[in-house]
């Protein structure tokens, strides 16, 4: 193996503030992570800051968890009661993120362990002959380390070898007294990547450390004890020793600290854990669908809170994978507080006020942009196919407020995993579009399918429908819940016109916003005295004022359902909620499993048979599924869990139908 002459590691300070370099950071973590698509649509979209925080506050309030930086870890012996949570957060992109998640973890009494990566863009960029580095960079590790956390170095010097072709066991030393010239007290260091990019691991720069099971990329590539050649570029091994350098351990060090179990989790996307105890089960059950090599983050909080005294729990905590921003110029918040809506200047009702303008294309033949609406974490998330998406499956969901989503990150939407899974199952990839808005029914999102329909020709479309199926789309009861005028309405809905016995189409009003109403409470059936989802979910209701509105919903999902059959698509009604009854607290949602959740799915079901329509009632497995994972909260919205067991019904309720010949279409 011939030596290789590399540049000596030299470092140029670029001058750069810390505000201007955490600028620089937020207008590319909004370009890679944030919720505008402008930039490709199959991207990952990162979790608020404030789902960390959940996360965090679940195991600090349970007394059994203890919380050490890994520096700590290896100072004591390992005790044998409670559970040791030790947190390491690679550092690799967003500084961002990092600085108020540390300010999170000290308000919570948590430490935990950062390593800051020396060959990261926040951290300086190679140019020429020499390191550019931003010096400024130093004060945000110094804020963190003064919170109460530690710092450590995220050892990349393969990177410096083999990419850069300069010195890299030069950059971790130069780096390691750069830190420490700033107050940073370093004594661990954490490798970066793993053996997939240069062959082994980053630890082999250390003396006395060495991967088993090397495995070459290409002809011609090898190791020896003192080098590494892979995939045509070679880098020297152990020509560094950890204690000459001040360093007492290596993160990895504490799978084999002391005895007893050790359980190790690391996020890979939001919502999304590499989970030790998961991986044992889906490989343990034969690798079968619906579940994966990740797991979500309810099922491996909800291990966290069963594990045995003793244990030693292990996290990697990527903060970039919590660092939604709204804008390119701001530090992720920790909540949003505002929500703000509007009235859509086509389609004419209330959606979510878009916080980015996203143009797909730029502009239109006329010189108008095509604006995309979205909410906070995503309505119409994602621009329509296009013409050379033409073989492509496309499937349009309408609904309300639980396929709305708000408070569910992006990605871990029903529709997100919805497409993800079609994805995996058949043969071709597609598009699954979302199309939601609390308190919304089939009356007014009558307007968003005409207007999407024509735009994404959907093989099949999915209805949200529940228990509130009266009072969402009885114009009556939504008009004196939302102020707006029955005959000056701002988008176009439909009615039931008693006279003619037909369903008509409400056309929107150019004077709407004169003619608005006050908003009120939520109409009350005059006849029995109850709301109208409980009446419908509940008994019965009595002969009277509203006795024939089933039949009033059926003629509006029919009159919906025909049109999209004529359009060419499959129409298929998806249960969103089962309704609510009187509670301490007001109105409670119908929890799954239920007397009064039975009559409402049996009442739904039979809608379904009347319009000769599948159905696709997710209760029935939220009722099954796990205890401790409830699927829907207190208000009845659901959770990450509902979220995943409704797209998996979905699956398979639309996989026979997008491999059937006779469902697809062109648009």
């Amino acid at each position: 193996m011939s030596a290789t002459v590399y540049k000596p590691y030299r470092v140029r300070p670029t001058g750069k503030s810390l505000g201007r370099v955490l600028d620089e950071v937020h207008a590319q973590m909004y370009v890679a992570y944030g919720p505008d698509d402008r930039h490709g649509t199959d991207r990952i979209h990162a979790n608020p800051l404030g789902a960390y925080e959940r996360f965090l506050a679940t195991l600090r309030d349970r007394p059994q968890f203890r919380f050490v930086r890994l520096r700590d870890l290896f100072a004591a012996p390992r005790p044998s009661d409670g559970v040791q949570v030790a947190i390491r957060h690679d550092l690799d992109m967003d500084l961002g993120a990092a600085l108020p998640m540390a300010q999170v973890e000290a308000r919570l009494g948590v430490r935990s362990t950062y390593y800051v990566l020396h060959t990261a863009p926040y951290y300086g960029t190679f140019s020429g002959d020499a390191f550019h580095r931003h010096d400024a960079v130093r004060h945000a590790f110094r804020e963190m380390q003064d919170r109460g956390h530690e710092i450590g170095l995220h050892a990349d010097a393969l990177r410096v070898y083999m990419d850069e072709g300069m010195d890299g066991a030069q950059a971790l030393t130069t780096e390691l007294a750069w830190l420490r010239e700033g107050g940073l007290d370093v004594v661990g260091s954490a490798a970066h990547n793993d053996f997939r990019t240069y062959g082994t691991e980053n630890w082999e720069i250390f003396t006395g450390r060495t991967r088993q099971g090397w495995e070459p990329a290409a002809p011609g590539d090898r190791k020896t004890d003192a080098a590494i050649c892979y995939g045509g570029r070679c880098a020297p091994l152990h020509v560094l020793d950890e204690s000459a350098l001040g360093l007492v351990y290596e993160a990895n060090d504490a799978f084999r600290y002391g005895d007893g179990p050790v359980e190790y989790g690391a996020t890979r996307g939001p919502n999304l854990w590499r989970w030790n105890p998961h991986i044992r089960r889906w490989e343990a059950g034969g690798r079968r669908p619906p579940d994966q090599y990740f797991c979500d983050e309810d099922r491996v909080l909800r291990d966290i809170l069963a594990l045995p005294e003793g244990t030693l729990l292990l996290l990697t905590v990527h903060p970039v994978y919590y660092g939604c921003r709204y804008r390119p110029d701001r530090s992720p918040p920790l909540r949003r507080q505002e929500v703000r809506t509007a009235v859509h200047p086509d389609i004419g009702w209330e959606t979510y006020r878009p916080e980015t303008v996203q143009c797909f294309p730029p502009t239109d033949g006329d010189g108008r942009q095509t604006i995309t609406w979205a909410n906070e974490l995503g309505m119409l998330d994602a621009p329509w196919p296009t013409r050379e998406d033409a073989d492509a499956w496309r499937v349009l969901v309408l609904g309300g407020a639980a396929l709305d989503g708000r408070r569910i990150t992006r990605d871990a939407q029903c529709h997100r995993l919805l497409q993800a899974r079609l994805a995996e199952g058949l043969s071709n990839a597609g598009v699954v579009r979302k199309l939601a808005f609390p308190g919304m029914g089939i009356s007014r999102l009558w307007a968003w399918y005409r207007d999407a329909g024509r735009q994404l020709a959907p093989d099949v479309v999915v209805l949200g429908i529940g228990g509130d199926v009266l009072r969402v789309n009885l114009p009556r009861a939504w008009a004196r819940a939302t102020g707006y005028s029955l005959t000056h309405p701002p988008g176009d809905y439909l009615d039931w016109d008693p006279e003619a016995r037909a369903v008509r189409t409400v056309s929107r009003s150019q004077a709407w916003a004169i003619h608005q109403m006050q908003p009120r409470e939520a109409w009350h059936d005059p006849a029995t005295g109850t709301d109208l989802d409980l009446a419908f979910a509940g008994e019965p209701p009595r002969e009277g004022a509203h006795a024939d509105l089933p039949d009033n919903v059926k003629r509006l999902y029919g009159h919906v359902c025909e049109r999209i059959r004529a359009d060419g698509g499959r129409p298929i009604l998806l249960v969103e909620t089962l309704g609510t009854r009187p509670g301490d607290r007001g109105r409670a949602p119908v929890a799954a499993g239920t007397e009064a959740a039975g009559r409402a799915q049996a009442r739904l079901a039979g809608l379904a048979r009347s319009l000769d329509t599948p159905l696709v009632d997710p209760y029935t497995a939220f009722a099954e599924a796990d205890a401790d994972l409830p699927a829907t909260d207190a208000t009845g919205l659901w959770t990450h869990t509902g979220h995943r067991l409704a797209a998996e019904c979905l699956y398979h309720a639309l996989a026979p139908l997008l491999t059937d010949g006779r469902t697809r279409r062109k648009p």
